[in-house]
């Protein structure tokens, strides 16, 4: 199994700065790519991948040498003397469909069977991270790659690029944000539909279950909301379980109405449920006596 470092290349002049992840900072540089993959160094192996993808003018102006800077994106990667492979692979501006399409099938291709996968979305056009997040939920599915990280470098922080040249270098230290909880709204999204469209809610239990489990170990058992959520999700879960089934004496006993108590808000314990709870409630109250 393979990690696999992603990243779309622009074609700015950025201006050097210092980028913050997990409490490490980076030497100073143009490319947050560059500063990543120095704060994670050790982290890689030689069957792991850093995946570059280029047009054809960020490939002269910012991967190439004597570009925008002296030293080009490869140059100074080589530098770092990493263990893994660096790979620059061509790719289309995005302005019409068919470089969409060919862009989505680019992604998908450099990635192998249960890849895991890094993906930087800071530069190139701005449409681009959501065909980033499209092409890799898509990977997921048919190839069983697990998205591990989406970061963002987040320059913008400092002020503008005028304004952060004036700024002394140590002063430069921009965070680099962790935007990998949107694969788990992805994750809902998939689930509402597989409960809305089929009344399937295995993966509804288990996204939940992926929360209440470790408040349940650390409370041992004790939140309220937690231990509600998990019996709501198991009577749900057993109530569909028996609609597929055909067990109907096994549905004239369930109480899936009597299983959350009422009053209890999840707005801040887990944000997605909270607006599923009434189109549950109308979906199964035809099997809980209302």
């Amino acid at each position: 199994m393979a990690k696999v470092f992603m990243s779309i290349l622009g074609v700015n002049c950025y201006v050097p700065a210092h980028y913050r992840l997990n409490g490490e900072v980076s030497t100073l540089t143009p490319f947050v790519q560059e500063a990543y993959l120095s704060i994670t160094s050790g982290n890689w192996a030689s069957q792991d991948r850093l995946v570059f993808f280029l047009t054809g003018e960020a490939r002269r102006k910012n991967w190439e040498d004597h570009g925008n800077f002296p030293q080009g994106l490869y140059s100074r990667l080589k530098k770092l003397s990493l263990a893994a492979e660096i790979v620059a692979v061509p790719f289309n501006e995005g302005h019409t469909e068919e470089d969409i399409m060919q862009n989505f099938l680019t992604i998908v291709e450099q990635l192998q069977e249960g890849d895991e996968v890094i993906f930087d979305i800071t530069h190139s056009f701005r449409s681009l991270p959501m065909l980033n997040l499209v092409a890799l939920n898509y990977a997921r599915v048919l190839k069983g790659a697990e998205i591990k990280r989406i970061y963002y470098g987040a320059f913008e922080v400092l002020g503008h690029p005028s304004q952060v040249e004036e700024m002394p270098e140590e002063e430069r230290v921009a965070p680099i944000f962790d935007l990998t909880p949107y694969v788990l709204l992805l994750d809902w999204t998939f689930a509402v539909e597989e409960f809305s469209r089929y009344g399937m809610a295995e993966r509804l239990a288990e996204l939940v279950q992926r929360r209440v489990g470790p408040v349940l170990r650390e409370t041992r058992g004790r939140d309220i909301k937690a231990s509600a959520l998990r019996s709501f999700v198991n009577h749900l879960q057993g109530l569909t379980l028996n609609i597929y089934t055909c067990r109907c004496r096994d549905l004239m006993g369930t109480k899936i109405d009597e299983a959350l108590p009422q009053g209890l808000s999840f707005d801040d314990f887990l944000p997605p449920f909270h607006p599923l709870l009434e189109m549950i409630e109308q979906k199964v109250s035809g099997f809980s006596g209302k």
